[in-house]
């Protein structure tokens, strides 16, 4: 995951992912610590402008971030479609958990 590197959106792209790894325990796992962060390697601002860079400027918006999902092996699960649908799932669990704790 990577975002923009504004304070209080940083705060929250810092939160969601360990939610998602707690969530995604059941699927393909998820590991905050593989994360690239903002500036580092290819995610810097040379090149286009990411979504989540652009999502992050509108009034409100808490958390703006990016997930790139692998088509390929996440260390020894091979991602296929049924591994997709059960990250997908983990991943909207975590979503709700996040934003129910938000309220």
């Amino acid at each position: 995951m990577v975002g923009n590197p504004d304070a209080g959106i940083q705060a929250e792209i810092d939160r969601f992912p360990r939610i998602l790894e707690l969530a995604a325990q059941e699927s393909i796992a998820y590991r905050s610590q593989n994360n690239i962060a903002s500036g580092v390697d290819w995610n810097t601002e040379t090149q286009p402008r990411m979504f989540s860079r652009q999502a992050s400027s509108l009034p409100g918006i808490r958390l703006a971030t990016t997930l790139e999902f692998p088509y390929a092996c996440v260390g020894k699960a091979v991602v296929d479609p049924a591994a997709g649908r059960g990250f997908g799932a983990c991943l909207a669990a975590a979503l709700r958990e996040y934003l129910v704790s938000l309220a």
